[in-house]
């Protein structure tokens, strides 16, 4: 009786010790959900585009003395990055990117579209591209992107949020194709760095290998027929992941 009593208690012992990295895991991410961002909060109770609610679900409603970021439309000379995953801070890797493209275009405006309304300031990494003559943060705000259809609709009406977890790679994919359809100019990735000066005509894509083009590389003038046709087809959001239009 006592062995079995015994078995029975190294085996609860055992299940527990099992469990716990699985608790201590479930426990730190619901904190970092929650917390990760405490300190470094953005105001958007006088903000009316509600979008934010959506896409950035972790922003708050407290104030704290953040840098606020503005809309502003490109020109289609104008090289530029979008950061849709809603980060108030910057990696190394983007600060990198950003700088690349800078260094080698002096005489080209390259612009950061970030969808945070507000971003943690002051940050080293930032500090230094913001240093840069010729880049500026500006913020992404979708109504202004998605103002005209047929993108206006799928917007308004919040399709991008058919699958959450990719909602970021969506609104990324939408948001530089509308840019580049009605301002023109060239889109990079904020993981694509520049080696040298990119090519001074338009229209190009980037090239992934010999076989294969992307979307992390684009250029365009505005209102190109490539990419209009692209946009007037819709960008087809769906659960299973197996098609979308940008990609």
């Amino acid at each position: 009786m006592h062995m079995r009593r015994l078995r029975i208690a190294i085996t609860k012992v055992l299940a527990i010790i099992f469990m716990l990295p699985f608790i201590y895991i479930s426990f730190r991410k619901h904190f970092y959900m929650n917390h990760e961002d405490e300190g470094v909060d953005v105001d958007v109770r006088e903000n009316n585009n509600t979008w934010i609610n959506h896409l950035c679900p972790k922003y708050s409603i407290i104030n704290t003395v953040n840098k606020t970021l503005n809309w502003r439309p490109l020109t289609p000379n104008t090289i530029f990055f979008t950061e849709t995953s809603c980060a108030l801070k910057f990696s190394p890797k983007k600060a990198c990117a950003v700088e690349s493209a800078a260094h080698h275009h002096p005489h080209r405006p390259v612009l950061l579209l970030v969808t945070a309304p507000a971003i943690l300031h002051p940050q080293p990494l930032l500090q230094i591209v913001e240093d840069l003559e010729n880049v500026e943060l500006a913020y992404l705000d979708l109504d202004q992107v998605f103002s005209e259809p047929p993108l206006k609709s799928w917007h308004i009406q919040r399709l991008w949020l058919y699958n959450e977890e990719f909602t970021s790679v969506f609104i990324s994919d939408a948001a530089r194709a509308e840019l580049l359809r009605r301002f023109g100019g060239t889109y990079l990735d904020l993981d694509v760095l520049t080696l040298r000066p990119l090519p001074d005509l338009q229209p190009y894509l980037g090239r992934y290998n010999t076989d294969m083009v992307n979307n992390h590389v684009l250029s365009f003038p505005p209102r190109h027929p490539f990419i209009q046709v692209g946009i007037m087809t819709k960008p087809e959001v769906h659960v299973d992941l197996q098609l979308y239009v940008f990609q």
